[in-house]
């Protein structure tokens, strides 16, 4: 076997075991829920009532910074909760101030059997998008912006959500960072709004320690919205030795910024599968 088709054999084979599986329809983000929210904001409840043999508990509450809302300023609520299997203390007992997004419950939803007649309200996405405790500050410094951005209707909105989400990559905390990678990995205005303010926080953590896989997913999803203007990070970020390294040169591919044939056969080299199978599909459709 020649040099050239072990490259483009392991091009192929680099290509069959990254293919995404088909799946449903992926799951909403932090962000996502933002702008489907009833409110969004900082929140603060009273004790609750119980119901249904305890299991069931209610507390009024008020929004004592509204962030979001989807008509009006919305700032009292009835918030309704309930024991899972195995707890005996609810989560939002004695939780203090908290972020979320809030959704106003159906007017027949089970809930409403034996609870009080008025408007009743949950956490959009469930506990995983409630910051608390040491997550609070994070989430109203990265979180407000995209909800202000979100907040308006015109076409400004676009260029600004995708920074506020850019900037929200480098949180510590996992729900709003990785919810940053699906948000603009499927971004339907990525290519056509993406702004130059979002270059360097993205390029930021392509750069970091974070799961690569997720580091690879967004340079792929920037490579087929043809974002054009990571063109220059991404031509740094080719000569990397691992995955990041691949993607960024099939992103310089994709966008007809590809290496000259003499770096490629040299990248074709590389001690990095990943890069070689790169290297190879770029020689390979230069023919």
């Amino acid at each position: 076997m020649t040099g050239i088709v072990r490259v483009l054999a392991a091009g192929f084979a680099a290509a069959l075991l990254t293919a995404p599986p088909a799946s449903a329809a992926a799951p909403k983000t932090i962000f996502d829920h933002i702008d489907d929210a009833w409110a969004f904001g900082e929140i603060q409840l009273s004790p609750p009532l119980r119901f249904r043999d305890g299991a069931v508990f209610t507390y009024g509450g008020r929004v004592t910074r509204l962030m979001a809302a989807r008509r009006g300023e919305p700032r009292n609520l009835t918030l309704v909760s309930e024991l899972r299997d195995g707890e005996t203390e609810d989560f939002f007992a004695d939780l203090g101030p908290f972020i979320a997004p809030i959704a106003l419950l159906p007017q027949h939803s089970y809930w409403r059997d034996n609870l009080p007649k008025t408007p009743l309200h949950q956490v959009l996405g469930g506990r995983r998008n409630v910051f608390h405790g040491d997550a609070l500050d994070e989430a109203r410094r990265l979180l407000a912006p995209f909800a202000e951005a979100a907040s308006d209707r015109s076409a400004a909105r676009w260029p600004a959500e995708i920074v506020a989400v850019a900037e929200a990559l480098g949180a510590e905390s996992d729900v709003i960072r990785d919810d940053a990678v699906r948000y603009l990995s499927r971004h339907r205005h990525l290519g056509r709004h993406f702004p130059n303010e979002a270059v360097a926080p993205l390029v930021a953590f392509l750069e970091s320690d974070t799961d690569i896989d997720k580091r690879v997913g967004l340079v792929e999803a920037c490579a087929s919205a043809q974002v054009a203007q990571l063109a220059d990070a991404m031509a740094r970020l080719a000569d990397r030795e691992d995955a990041v390294g691949a993607a960024a040169m099939s992103y310089l591919i994709a966008i007809d910024r590809a290496p000259a044939t003499e770096a490629l056969l040299e990248r074709s080299r590389s001690d990095s599968v990943a890069v070689r199978a790169a290297a190879g599909r770029a020689l390979a459709a230069r023919g």
